[in-house]
């Protein structure tokens, strides 16, 4: 098991690159990575270790670094807004951090 330690906005994120066996035993078979915002932790799969896994997962971190789980009654149109702020002010940050991620992690 590898992992990375990350800051977006300030707080540290944990990204853990597990054996297919361990992965599975944690998340099932539905999933190939998991973010869990609470816990500041982003799962990946060896198995399906890619650096577009790890730029979907790191999206998710960075949205949820927008406070989303903790604001009640947001809509699709509020979603899609964040998203695009994210685009915004972050793209560049998120590009790079995903492949810092993905080299940490032993990928070539």
């Amino acid at each position: 098991m590898k992992s990375y330690k990350l800051q977006i906005k300030s707080i540290e994120w944990l990204f853990i690159l597990m054996s297919d066996e361990d992965y599975r035993k944690a998340h099932g078979i539905d999933s190939q990575g998991v973010t869990l915002k609470h816990k500041q932790e982003v799962h990946l799969n060896k198995k399906h270790f890619t650096k577009k896994l790890v730029g979907h997962e790191l999206f998710h971190a960075y949205h949820a670094s927008c406070c989303t789980s903790s604001t009640d009654n947001i809509d699709s149109e509020d979603t899609e807004e964040i998203g695009a702020e994210i685009i915004e002010f972050h793209l560049d940050e998120m590009v790079i951090n995903r492949n810092k991620i993905y080299r940490g992690l032993g990928g070539r």
